[in-house]
C-alpha cells in the first residue's frame, strides 16, 4: 500500500506534491539530515507513472522491491 493520493493526470499530481512538499530546496535540505521520506514519495510516482508496481515504496519503513 502507498499513500492515499488519488493518482491523477501527472503533471497535476506533481505540481500538487511540490507545492505540498516545498519543492526541490526543501527535498535537499530533507536529504542532507538523512530523512528521505519525501523523496522516496517523488521516486513512488516515478514508479506509479511508469507502472513499475514492484517500485512503489510502501512509506512504512519496508524497501520497494528493485
Amino acid at each position: 500500500m502507498t499513500h492515499h493520493i488519488t493518482y491523477r493526470e501527472e503533471s497535476f499530481t506533481r505540481s500538487r506534491m511540490e507545492l505540498m512538499c516545498g519543492g526541490l530546496a526543501r527535498n535537499a535540505f530533507n536529504d542532507a539530515v538523512g530523512n528521505r521520506t519525501i523523496q522516496r514519495r517523488f521516486e513512488s510516482l516515478d514508479a506509479v507513472y511508469t507502472q513499475d508496481w514492484p517500485r512503489v515504496n510502501n512509506l512504512r519503513g519496508g524497501r520497494a522491491q528493485t
